[in-house]
């Protein structure tokens, strides 16, 4: 919940730091998601199940060797982001943009997220580097895109409803954790990964 909480204070406070760095917001704002996002994702590190072996704080701790492979991996997606802002927004270009260009990105991001899911899953159970991870998570989803993309839109629902109320939160999120750790038991039973 700290990682939740820190990425949360990253958005309220990104024009803050921005003028105190003298750094665009957008740049701001993507370097406190790096910084803060892996840590969110250090707790797919832990033991094979979540429901049976709840997190602890000290195999948080003893997680956080994973954070270098979280942060690249963040940064991949940052940065796949970051390029389709330039080519759906003409962000830093000073062109006019499509419309249509607008939704073309939206579309991308949820299907790089619905591509994505497994991965970090895949950079601590499987020990691989962030760039593997992406590449074997694009093969294995080629079945299950359809099926990523709908827990991804259950997760985001599920994620509304908890935060709307601070003590939902508290559900939502290890739920969250526990559906993307039992797709990917699913995906790793039908040896998609392999």
């Amino acid at each position: 919940f700290t990682a939740y909480l820190l990425i949360f204070l990253s958005f309220l406070l990104k024009e803050q730091i921005s003028s105190l760095l003298h750094i665009n917001v957008y740049f701001t704002e993507n370097i406190l998601y790096l910084i803060t996002i892996p840590l969110a994702l250090i707790p797919f590190a832990s033991e094979e199940n979540f429901i049976k072996n709840p997190l602890t704080i000290g195999e948080q701790i003893k997680n956080l060797k994973y954070y270098p492979k979280m942060f690249l991996f963040v940064f991949f997606n940052l940065l796949y982001f970051f390029l389709l802002k330039i080519i759906c927004a003409g962000y830093l270009l000073n062109v006019l943009i499509d419309p249509i260009l607008h939704i073309v990105r939206l579309i991308l991001v949820i299907y790089w997220l619905v591509i994505v899911m497994p991965a970090p899953l895949l950079i601590t159970r499987l020990n691989m580097n962030p760039v593997k991870a992406i590449i074997k998570s694009y093969k294995a989803s080629a079945e299950t895109r359809w099926q990523q993309f709908f827990i991804l839109i259950y997760l985001f629902w599920i994620n509304v409803l908890g935060f709307a109320t601070i003590a939902g939160s508290l559900i939502s999120i290890p739920l969250s954790y526990i559906l993307i750790e039992k797709y990917y038991f699913a995906m790793n039973k039908f040896k998609l990964f392999d």
